[in-house]
């Protein structure tokens, strides 16, 4: 009967989960400039982000235009008892550059997957916990040009959608970034 439910659970989170990502991709796709006329420039960058609501591990961003952001970050671990996946996407769009400070409005999605098994004298079992957060918020960019930036945000969250004890509360994340083909 858990295996069961916890099926269920798992197929409940998945669409709440695909359901807010095509919500993204929505606001991403109309925060994008429509200008044909102007070459379009990407900016990748590797580092490391640590979120309560975006992810933890490492990360890829992808800045196009020098207005829209897109942030992938995963953490895999694994052993024989143990799973543990924490991946995020991030959307960025930026209102306010300056030389050395960029500004953005952010929208965030984390999903954690951890599938534990823990040994009794009846035999194995298994437990598993899915969870899915999402955030709203501001970021701020710190760096001289675009090859090695620091950013931390922050925004108002709910932790464990889809679960009996969801919650609302502030979120924060940090990044340090490196460009991969910078200015």
């Amino acid at each position: 009967r858990y295996d069961f439910e916890h099926k269920i659970i798992q197929s409940k989170m998945r669409k709440n989960a695909l359901c807010i990502a095509i919500l993204f991709c929505s606001i991403f796709s109309i925060g994008q400039d429509l200008n044909e006329t102007s070459p379009k420039q990407i900016i990748h960058k590797l580092g490391m982000h640590a979120g309560t609501t975006s992810g933890t591990g490492l990360s890829y961003k992808a800045l196009f235009n020098n207005k829209t952001m897109i942030q992938l970050v995963t953490l895999p671990i694994a052993s024989k008892d143990y799973k543990y996946i924490n991946s995020g996407i991030s959307l960025k769009q930026k209102f306010k550059d300056y030389p050395d400070w960029d500004f953005y409005s952010y929208c965030a999605l984390n999903y954690i997957h951890i599938e534990s098994q823990d040994y009794y004298y009846d035999g194995p079992s298994t437990l598993y916990t899915d969870l899915v957060n999402t955030s709203v918020g501001i970021s701020v960019e710190y760096g001289k040009g675009e090859f090695v930036k620091w950013s931390f945000q922050a925004g108002y969250a709910l932790y464990s959608i889809g679960n009996e004890n969801w919650q609302t509360n502030l979120s924060i994340g940090t990044t340090i970034d490196f460009s991969l083909n910078s200015k």
